[in-house]
């Protein structure tokens, strides 16, 4: 886009991820793109960003949203960058459809509540610890109960964590760490 906030290119993608044929876009305002709650920020951002002598532009995937063709609103990651051409400040902006990206997280989101409730109501705890240092990869809220250990607080050590354990279990657990250490992968366990 020039200074002005009009589209001067746009590559063939844009049918894919906005429905608007590349020829279509040119000589329109960027803001055709945009959901109109943004499009006051975005022109309020171009003239205060127009009016500062020195500038420089360069934004890596920024999270908005993006108007379809159809007038569907969907989320998208944009990054921004600036060059001079002729004398004059062009704009370039890499969008990315992320709806499958968001979906997924939310059915990961999803996935963890399920798993944290099942584990509060079977009284099960879950942790994974990173074997060679022995470290904690995941701790579930569950775990810090049965454990009594406070979640808000930095997690606990491996030693910490075994003054916790039955005197007549300790072994076995050690014993079973050594072995993933041994073997170089992460070790999974769940307690009731």
């Amino acid at each position: 886009a020039d200074e002005s906030g009009t589209i001067t290119f746009a590559n063939p993608a844009t049918m894919r991820i906005f429905g608007h044929a590349p020829n279509d876009l040119i000589g329109n305002a960027l803001t055709v793109l945009m959901p109109s709650f943004l499009r006051p920020q975005y022109e309020e951002g171009l003239r205060r960003y127009s009016s500062i002598e020195k500038r420089h532009l360069n934004s890596q995937g920024m999270e908005l949203e993006g108007l379809r063709k159809d007038g569907k609103v969907f989320p998208i990651s944009v990054s921004l960058g600036e060059m001079s051409k002729d004398g004059h400040r062009v704009f370039t902006a890499f969008v990315r459809d992320t709806t499958e990206q968001k979906r997924a997280e939310e059915s990961l989101r999803r996935t963890h509540s399920y798993l944290a409730q099942a584990e509060r109501l079977a009284r099960v705890g879950t942790f994974a610890w990173e074997a060679p240092g022995r470290k904690p990869l995941y701790l579930s809220d569950e775990w810090y109960r049965i454990y009594d250990f406070d979640p808000g607080h930095e997690a606990p050590t491996w030693e910490q964590y075994l003054e916790r354990i039955h005197p007549d279990d300790r072994a076995g657990l050690q014993s079973a760490s050594d072995r993933a250490i041994a073997d170089k992968s992460d070790y999974d366990v769940q307690f009731r």
